[in-house]
C-alpha cells in the first residue's frame, strides 16, 4: 500500500539521549528478557574481582566491574520475581569501579522508578545486558501509571503503555519533541490494531493536556485531525520536523493521503498485496492503519476488509475517542 505512515524513525536510542547506538530494538529487548519490574534504585555497591556472576554481556572494549544493584521492586510485569517481594538484589558489570548506575549520561538518582529487563541465571537475577539497554527511563511512576498499566497483560503492552503516556514515560513539556522517535519501536513490537488500542487507553486516562499530545500523536497516522489541529491553534508545539511529521493536519495533504489509501485498497491492489505471507501481514498492518484515521470512507472499507479477509470483527478495534470524522 501507500508509505508507511508518517512518522520519524530514528533509534530508540536517541529518544533516551544515549550516546551510542542500540544495538537491540525494543521489540528484541523485550522478548529476550525472562523478568521485567519497575523498580527503583536503592543502592548499587562494588563486589569482589572475580566474583561468580557470569561473564559480562556488554559491548567489547570497555572495562567493566561487578556490581550488586539492590531495587526497591513497584510492579511485576513478568518473570520470576514475587509480585509480594519488596526488594531484589541484581548482578550486573557497570563502567565504572564505583558501581554507579548511569543512564541517559547521568546517574540515576536513588529512589528513581525505572523499567528493568532482566534474566535468571541460575539462582542470580542478572541484567539482560550490562549497559544500558537493560533499563527503560520512565518519568514517574505512581498509582495513576500502575492502574493504566494493568489494563496490559501482556508484558510488551505493559511496556508500551508506560514509555508513551505523557508523565510517565517521557516529561509533559518535552513530549512532542522526543515520542516520535519512539513509535517506531513500538509499532515494531505490538502493530497498529494495539497501537491505537494503547493510545485509546492512555487518551482515555490523560487530563486534557495530555489528550492533546495523544491527537498531535495521532495525527502522525491521519488520526485524531480535528482535535490535534485545535491544540495546534491554541498553541500546543507540535515538536521537530512538524511540517514533515505533521503534514496531514493540512487538508490538502490529508485528501493526497486518502485518495492514495482508497486505491490500494481496489480489487487489483489488493490482490498484489496478498501475493506473499509478508505482503499478506503488511496488507493487514495497513488496514488497521486506516480503520482509526479521520476519513470516513477509509474507516469503513478498511474496516470491511478486514472482516472479509481476516475475520475481524470490527466492534473488536480500538480507537483513540477524539474527533474521528473528516
Amino acid at each position: 500500500m501507500t508509505s508507511r505512515p508518517l512518522i520519524a524513525v530514528f533509534a530508540l536510542s536517541a529518544a533516551f539521549g544515549f550516546d551510542v547506538p542500540s544495538r537491540y530494538t525494543l521489540k528484541e529487548r523485550i522478548e529476550r528478557a525472562d523478568t521485567i519490574v519497575v523498580a527503583s534504585l536503592e543502592r548499587s555497591i562494588p563486589m569482589p574481582a572475580g566474583a561468580a556472576i557470569g561473564e559480562p554481556r556488554t559491548p567489547p572494549g570497555f572495562r567493566v566491574y561487578p556490581c550488586a544493584i539492590d531495587l526497591e521492586v513497584q510492579a511485576v510485569l513478568t518473570g520470576s520475581v514475587d509480585h509480594k517481594v519488596e526488594r531484589v538484589t541484581v548482578f550486573s558489570y557497570l563502567r565504572n569501579a564505583s558501581c554507579t548506575v548511569r543512564l541517559m549520561g547521568r546517574a540515576v538518582p536513588g529512589g528513581h522508578s525505572l523499567i528493568w529487563l532482566l534474566r535468571r541465571q541460575g539462582r542470580l537475577l542478572r541484567t539482560w545486558t550490562d549497559d544500558y539497554e537493560t533499563m527503560i527511563w520512565l518519568t514517574s511512576f505512581g498509582p495513576a501509571a500502575r492502574q493504566g498499566m494493568d489494563q496490559f497483560k501482556d508484558p510488551a503492552l505493559a511496556v508500551a503503555y508506560l514509555i508513551l503516556a505523557p508523565g510517565i514515560g517521557l516529561p509533559v513539556a518535552s513530549y512532542n519533541a522526543n515520542v516520535s522517535w519512539m513509535v517506531s519501536g513500538v509499532l515494531e513490537m505490538v502493530g497498529f490494531a494495539d497501537f491505537w488500542r494503547l493510545l485509546a487507553a492512555i487518551y482515555t486516562r490523560s487530563p486534557p493536556p495530555g489528550q492533546e499530545l495523544i491527537c498531535l500523536l495521532a495525527s502522525e497516522s491521519g488520526a485524531c485531525l480535528g482535535c490535534a489541529r485545535a491544540a495546534a491553534a491554541r498553541g500546543v508545539e507540535p515538536g521537530p520536523d512538524a511540517d514533515e511529521n505533521h503534514s496531514l493536519m493540512r487538508p490538502d495533504q490529508f485528501r493526497v493521503f486518502e485518495h492514495n489509501m482508497l486505491r490500494e485498497m481496489d480489487p487489483a491492489a489488493l490482490a498484489r498485496s496478498r501475493t506473499s505471507v509478508v505482503k499478506t501481514k503488511w496488507l493487514r498492518e495497513d488496514l488497521f492503519w486506516s480503520a482509526c484515521t479521520s476519513s470516513r470512507a477509509l474507516r469503513t472499507r478498511s474496516r470491511r476488509l478486514l472482516h472479509t479477509l481476516f475475520g475481524v470483527d470490527p466492534r473488536a478495534i480500538s480507537c483513540i475517542p477524539c474527533e474521528s470524522s473528516n
